[in-house]
């Protein structure tokens, strides 16, 4: 994957970074987009293969149908879910999951697919937050 593309219906950005090396799945803010990584990219993409996600609603992925409005938070955990299973399956089986700090709380109601590490990301002002290793 190079650019752009579209992952279970999201769109994700492949920000670079070693083709062996451990993947890391950015996930943005509410309000923002994948595009709000730049400084995160070049200081993570030597370690890391990087993607962003455009979440449901934001950049260019889908906005939320009109049944998906009453539970958005269900949608974030199922669209994180399928995003993180159709990386696996293109056979990135070493995946770290990166959040900004406040989408943990809906990150937490279900899991993550088992061999996903969850981490939070430190962004600039954010409190609370631990360094991705």
């Amino acid at each position: 994957m190079t650019g752009t593309t579209t992952v279970a219906g999201l769109t994700v950005h492949d920000l670079g970074g070693p083709a062996d090396a451990p993947t890391l799945v950015l996930f943005h803010a509410n309000g923002d987009s994948g595009r709000c990584w730049p400084d995160a990219a070049s200081r993570w993409s030597p370690a890391y293969r990087l993607f962003a996600v455009d979440m449901r609603g934001h950049g260019s992925s889908p906005r939320f149908r009109a049944d998906q409005l009453d539970a958005p938070g269900d949608v974030f955990v199922d669209d994180t879910i399928g995003v993180l299973d159709a990386l696996r399956r293109a056979g990135l089986d070493r995946l770290v999951m990166a959040l900004n700090p406040d989408q943990v709380p809906i990150a937490r109601p279900r899991s993550a697919p088992s061999n996903v590490a969850l981490t939070m990301a430190r962004l600039p002002g954010t409190r609370n937050a631990a360094p991705i290793p």
